[in-house]
């Protein structure tokens, strides 16, 4: 199982949420299975104490609790430790697992996804700002060409399918699963080399997941049934 990110920021059961894929994790580990879980940009945001995103009850509470909501997940915290340690970005078999995706400027910097997640775990999560924009490489990771905002597969210019391949090869892989981007349900592009999960599910009235099964891929829809693309 594999958690694209952006659980926070996500209406009034953004703990709940959390709670239940932290015990999924658990349950996976004692049963020979993995949960992977990695960071969006709402993630990102509330690391460092970007809250305009959260539910008014998130809100209430921190300040019933006298603290900034960022607080409960600072590095000293259980979820923030837990988040902390996520990466950005995951691969799979031959599959690339990252929030938004990843553009042709990235891997012309010819940055690694292991350098990526080190960048990002080192030096952004709970940087501040001055920091961050005072380095040019964290600059553009968290840019719209980075890899937990770019929607160049989706939202003109749009990439080409040698632009796709050319991706493909850089990290070795075959396809390239990313969410962000909302649609209304998942969609596969450039030939099944790129699928977007991010099926709307945040605005409650219907959400989907990405089925890898036997080597094809299917949504899975919220009334159980799964459908080949």
């Amino acid at each position: 199982m594999i958690v694209l990110g952006d659980i926070l920021d996500r209406g009034p059961q953004v703990t709940e949420a959390l709670w239940l894929i932290f015990r999924l994790e658990q349950q996976a580990l004692k049963s020979g299975g993995k949960v992977h879980v990695m960071l969006g940009n709402h993630e990102l945001m509330v690391l460092n104490n970007d809250v305009r995103y959260i539910n008014d009850k998130y809100i209430k509470s921190a300040q019933l609790m006298g603290k900034n909501y960022s607080d409960l997940y600072s590095e000293d915290s259980f979820m923030g430790k837990w988040l902390r340690q996520k990466p950005i970005m995951v691969t799979v078999n031959d599959i690339l697992f990252v929030h938004a995706g990843v553009s042709t400027d990235y891997i012309n910097k010819g940055i690694t996804r292991t350098k990526t997640n080190e960048i990002f775990a080192k030096e952004i999560i709970g940087q501040s700002w001055d920091k961050i924009l005072n380095d040019s490489l964290l600059t553009f990771f968290m840019s719209k060409k980075g890899p937990v905002w770019f929607r160049g597969y989706f939202d003109k210019p749009l990439l080409k399918e040698y632009q796709i391949d050319h991706l493909l090869r850089y990290f070795d892989v075959n396809h390239i699963i990313v969410g962000h981007t909302s649609f209304p349900n998942i969609v596969s592009l450039y030939n099944g080399k790129i699928y977007g999960i991010d099926s709307s599910i945040k605005l409650g009235n219907y959400g989907e997941l990405l089925i890898y099964e036997d080597n094809k891929f299917y949504r899975g829809t919220s009334s159980g049934s799964k459908m080949h693309f």
